[in-house]
């Protein structure tokens, strides 16, 4: 399943007796940030673009996004620890 809309163009030259096809990938818009997981089903719709996501591009995707968050909090836990040794 890709999560960009392919694109595709047919260019026909006469003189050349060949079509060339070129074929464009494009980001998609949507973010993906509004999901619904059904259990059933073993899937993720995002409720923006109604797209089925493949459920372990988007666990991959969550789980690096809480990465991320975990490692900004540590970062500015460890700031404001700093600061207050050299308050005290």
């Amino acid at each position: 399943m890709s999560f960009y809309p392919e694109t595709s163009t047919i260019n026909i030259k006469d003189d050349e007796k060949v079509i060339k096809f070129e074929r464009v990938f494009q980001r998609a818009e949507c973010k993906h940030s509004h999901i619904e997981i059904s259990e059933e089903d073993n899937e993720v719709l995002c409720l923006d673009c109604k797209t089925k996501l493949n459920p372990i591009w988007w666990i991959s995707k969550y789980l690096k996004h809480l990465n991320q968050v975990t490692e900004r909090n540590n970062r500015m836990l460890s700031e404001a620890r700093e600061i207050t040794k050299k308050l005290e």
